[in-house]
């Protein structure tokens, strides 16, 4: 027993140092060797959560389960079950591939949860009768090995023996059964799942982002203009319009200065007080009949300053925003907005303004060049 104990702890150091591998969870029917007069043996079933730990090159398999072992009565309705906590730590012999066999060896340690005879009680409706048996030895220990199986499909079926080295014999009052166990199961790998997912999600996001990279050739970038008539609208207490007027002129020459000087890309601009007409794609409204055609053809993305929700959890943002002509956020990373990079907002400031839309210029010549357009 104490080299069973001086194993078991060094295996348990050894894992402490270790690096998760994979990790899931497995389903397994079990069957106990059995030598009695009265009782053979029977199909119980065992579930685990189980990981795999990697230390440089060598594995240790952990796998906390909890067990039932069963045997069944030959001439009457009777049937014993024990259910255990199981933690098995095993040393992985072969090294891990990403398929073929792996070969496992180590020692489990049991505790012994409950013993039960179950039985018939002889009545019309065959009703089961319970009776809890006593625990003699709740905790022991045994030696475990396993061969398992890779598939392609994220499972694992394999195959394990368990043999106790528990030294008692069977006894029908006490109802234990401390016997060798044979295991038949399979386990499914989650961490081979969520990754795959992720990378599927990956592969679909830098999908998008090519396209939208592409797209970024041809489409134009709408840019809205400030409106005199909107901001006096919206003229808070104590605000002076001639101030209002001022630095709304301002901000517009600004930006087409910008635009014209440093944008690399198609870009139109527009007053802010058509962004209805623009959405309902009464594209003539604002532009002239040649334009608007052009724009259906190459297709286009609006640009607005201001203050937007980037999700339902997020604050309240200021800064350069881009969406699509039905006014959806372009999704990340494509350059969908740009921080105002001052802190006060009570209006934009001329250099904001221009950091602002150089930023989204680099961006964009950034975003392309990560996809070698």
């Amino acid at each position: 027993m104490r080299f069973v104990l001086i194993f078991y702890f060094f295996l348990i150091s050894f894992s402490a140092n270790c690096q998760i591998k994979k990790y899931g969870f497995g389903f397994a029917g079990n069957n106990t060797t059995l030598n009695s007069n009265n009782y053979s043996s029977a199909w119980a079933y065992q579930v685990d959560f189980n990981c795999l730990l990697s230390l440089k090159e060598h594995f240790i398999f952990i796998g906390p389960s909890f067990a039932t072992q069963k045997v069944q009565h030959k001439t009457l309705p009777n049937k014993i079950q024990n259910n255990f906590l199981e933690v098995p730590i095993l040393y992985q012999i072969n090294r891990v591939k990403k398929e073929g066999i792996s070969i496992r060896s180590g020692m489990v340690f049991r505790y012994n949860l409950r013993n039960t005879l179950f039985s018939l009680d002889g009545s019309k409706t065959n009703g089961l009768r319970e009776t809890v048996l006593p625990i003699r030895k709740p905790t022991h220990f045994g030696l475990l090995w396993e061969i398992a199986f890779g598939t392609k499909n994220f499972s694992s079926p394999f195959i394990s023996f368990q043999h106790n080295l528990s030294k008692f014999s069977f006894d029908e009052k006490q109802g234990q059964l401390p016997f060798n166990r044979l295991n038949l199961g399979i386990r499914l790998d989650i961490s081979q799942m969520e990754s795959n997912k992720a990378k599927t999600v990956v592969e679909r996001s830098i999908e998008t982002q090519k396209s939208l990279a592409k797209k970024t050739k041809t489409s134009y970038f709408l840019f809205a203009l400030r409106n005199e008539d909107l901001e006096m609208k919206n003229l808070g207490f104590r605000e002076d319009s001639s101030t209002i007027s001022k630095e709304v002129n301002q901000f517009n020459r600004l930006c087409l200065q910008m635009l014209d000087s440093v944008f690399d890309y198609h870009f139109l601009t527009f007053d802010q007080q058509y962004l209805d007409h623009l959405l309902n794609g009464n594209l003539t409204y604002i532009f002239t009949t040649e334009i608007a055609r052009t724009l259906e053809e190459n297709d286009f993305f609006i640009v607005l300053f201001g203050d937007y929700f980037l999700d339902e959890s997020d604050l309240v943002r200021t800064g350069l925003y881009v969406f699509d002509r039905k006014m959806n956020l372009i999704p990340k990373p494509f350059p969908n907005f740009v921080n105002y990079p001052n802190i006060t907002r009570k209006m934009f400031h001329p250099q904001s303004i221009q950091e602002m839309i150089l930023k989204f210029c680099k961006q964009l010549d950034t975003h392309q060049l990560d996809y070698g357009f």
